[in-house]
């Protein structure tokens, strides 16, 4: 089973990135070969569908119960479902042969609810229901998605002792260096953080600096504008994680660091980060071609006989890649 590594490697070595080889300063690294790649297996899911290579992707569900009144799926729908394609029902907990075809429509029709659901639409990525009297079973037959290679965020966890900070403490995450006041300055100084009525309410103002939430000129100052290369979560036992906004391995290299004798960081760096190059990844083998703004796909099957040209493109660079190895 290939991972994305493989493609991405053989991607840089196509584009005489020399420097990712050796494991230098990369221009062609693996966080940015990798909205390309998934961008592939997007395209080429639609062109193996058109092309009717339909059977790896297509799925039937087990029984999913549908509550009674309930008026779409929830969490019972599958979470690889790209598309609907039919959906039959029967009594909840009934036989399996006891299944009927529903009815697919563009809206939901306006009509008092029966024992059966009878109808289903699909609006939005939801499959909506006009509800029913009692609890069905439905099962779905759908168009799955491909499983893309995703990066991991990095992250790092500030952490307070539960005694609030004083005025001219600082937090530095994200190239931005935040400093608390017991009252922001005028006139306004960017990056001040009004220390809150205790330590969760003034790392509760952080978070909203650091995301640029409501609060501007009263909890943070003006001026202040959102961190690009981090994000900060929710308060929790008196901490906040926070997440590099770009995943993979380039955000291990933001710093984090503090001044004040209440708050304290994990490490000095985001830690975590992981390139989508650990992913296993594809069902076909293809060529990618990278332009300025563009990324097509030549597919072929595994056994090699060619399925499908997105398009031809005339793209600056080139590159050959196994992006396929899976079988589904």
């Amino acid at each position: 089973m290939a991972l994305a590594s493989v493609a991405i490697a053989e991607a840089q070595s196509l584009l005489s990135d020399a420097a990712a080889l050796l494991a230098g300063p990369s221009l062609w690294s693996e966080d940015v070969l990798t909205p390309f790649l998934q961008q592939a297996h997007r395209e080429l899911q639609d062109a193996l569908w058109a092309a009717g290579k339909t059977e790896q992707f297509r799925k039937t569900s087990g029984a999913i119960a549908v509550t009674l009144g309930a008026l779409d799926l929830g969490a019972g729908q599958p979470t690889d479902l790209l598309a609907p394609i039919a959906l039959s029902e029967k009594v909840s907990a009934g036989a399996i042969t006891t299944y009927v075809p529903m009815t697919e429509v563009f809206d939901v029709p306006i009509e008092a609810q029966a024992v059966a659901l009878r109808y289903w639409a699909w609006k939005g990525g939801l499959i909506l229901f006009l509800g029913s009297t009692a609890g069905r079973d439905v099962q779905i037959t759908y168009r799955a998605k491909i499983t893309e290679p995703t990066p991991v965020s990095a992250t790092g966890v500030l952490t307070s002792d539960n005694v609030n900070v004083t005025t001219g403490d600082t937090v530095t995450a994200g190239g931005k260096t935040y400093t608390f006041r017991t009252a922001l300055t005028s006139p306004a100084v960017p990056n001040e953080v009004l220390i809150g009525s205790d330590a969760d309410d003034s790392l509760l103002n952080l978070k909203k600096a650091v995301n640029a939430e409501a609060g501007i000129g009263t909890k943070f100052s003006l001026g202040t504008t959102k961190n690009l290369q981090v994000s900060a979560g929710a308060v929790i036992t008196h901490a906040i994680t926070f997440t590099a906004i770009v995943g993979g391995t380039s955000g291990n290299d933001v710093a984090t660091t503090e001044a004040s004798t209440h708050l304290s960081w994990g490490n000095t760096l985001l830690v975590g980060g992981v390139g989508a190059g650990v992913a296993s990844i594809g069902i076909i083998q293809g060529e990618l071609f990278l332009g300025p703004r563009t990324a097509a796909l030549a597919a072929r099957s595994v056994g090699g006989d060619k399925v499908a040209d997105v398009y031809d493109a005339t793209a600056e660079k080139r590159l050959q890649a196994v992006i396929a190895a899976q079988r589904l």
